[in-house]
């Protein structure tokens, strides 16, 4: 007879039977579940091309990325990667949004702290304000980083680049705050959490091969694990707990 015969003639030990089991699965249960509400990282990849008069870079989306971390207390790291651009193609304006009321924003003391880069680059002149910025067609945003457009490739945030900050902000600032939509502008694109706008874009014509363009590009919020799929997960960990439970006793 198989051993799984086997098992269901035996009895269940003491630490299972009972009001115990209900005890064990709602760990288990707990155990999946990820911490949405204090996310230690969150990544954005801006993957969608907006504007009629955009040009899609030359590399498939996404082109860029954006990464928050928490590090200590008001804390948070912040990096820029310009990853999947290609050569010749730079970001000039990079927007990102703060879930901060607009005294918040205004008297928050931000602290950007560079703390490491890959690339020449000029480092960016950062903007800040509540609802203050207008991403090209539409979406006002509370963050704005203008890297150098004129100048050499030298000077410029191009192919294969990143740049990292430290921000330290007001009491309660992390990672979720950056986690939130634009204000709305003239209502045909987004909102995003994030835009850009990279220039350099091979646009060649018969007239002009060496003519270039420009592309408006963005990320939407970071999706968080849906209540299916949370359930799901609590009751994948019930069965492991189960199953070894079960093979212990064998």
């Amino acid at each position: 007879m198989p051993a799984v015969s086997n098992i269901k003639k035996r009895s269940l030990p003491k630490t299972v039977r009972g009001s115990r089991l209900p005890k064990i699965m709602a760990f288990g249960a707990l155990m999946a579940l990820p911490d949405v509400a204090s996310s230690a990282t969150l990544t954005f990849k801006l993957n969608i091309l907006f504007s009629t008069d955009s040009i899609p870079p030359s590399n498939p989306p996404p082109w860029l990325t954006v990464m928050v971390t928490d590090t200590v207390s008001k804390q948070v790291s912040l990096t820029f990667s310009a990853e999947n651009l290609t050569v010749g193609e730079y970001v000039d304006d990079w927007y990102l949004n703060l879930d901060l009321a607009a005294d918040q924003i205004l008297t928050g003391n931000f602290k950007f702290n560079e703390t490491g880069r890959s690339g020449s680059f000029v480092a960016p002149t950062i903007k800040i304000g509540s609802n203050a910025f207008v991403a090209g067609p539409d979406g006002r945003y509370d963050l704005r980083f203008d890297f150098a457009n004129g100048g050499g490739a030298r000077d410029r945030f191009g192919s294969g680049e990143s740049l990292t900050y430290t921000v330290t902000g007001p009491a309660g600032f992390n990672a979720q705050l950056f986690d939130t939509l634009s204000a709305p502008g003239s209502g045909l694109y987004g909102p995003y959490a994030t835009a850009a706008h990279v220039n350099g874009i091979s646009n060649p014509t018969p007239k002009n091969p060496s003519q270039t363009g420009s592309a408006w590009v963005a990320a939407t919020t970071v999706p968080e694990p849906s209540a299916g799929l949370l359930g799901m997960m609590g009751a994948a960990a019930c069965s492991i707990f189960a199953r070894k439970r079960r093979d212990s006793m064998l």
